[in-house]
C-alpha cells in the first residue's frame, strides 16, 4: 500500500524502480533493460509535455532523446 502511495504521488516513480529491478536480475547488463528504459523515457516524456515534474525523471532526459 505504501508502495502504491509513492508511485501515486511521484510520477514515473514505479517505471523507475521497473529499470533498477531489471538491471539487478540481468547483473547489469543494460541492453537486456532497454524496453523498461524506453517505458521510463516515455512515461518522463508525456510529464514533461504536460508542465509536471518527478524526481525519477531529470531535465537531461528530455534534451537527450
Amino acid at each position: 500500500m505504501v508502495e502504491q502511495q509513492k508511485a501515486d504521488s511521484q510520477p514515473c516513480h514505479r517505471e523507475a524502480c521497473a529499470i533498477q529491478e531489471c538491471l539487478q536480475k540481468n547483473n547489469y547488463q543494460e541492453e537486456r533493460c532497454k524496453d523498461v528504459i524506453n517505458k521510463l523515457f516515455k512515461c518522463c516524456e508525456a510529464l514533461f509535455k504536460s508542465g509536471g515534474e518527478s524526481a525519477s525523471c531529470s531535465k537531461k532526459m528530455s534534451k537527450s532523446r
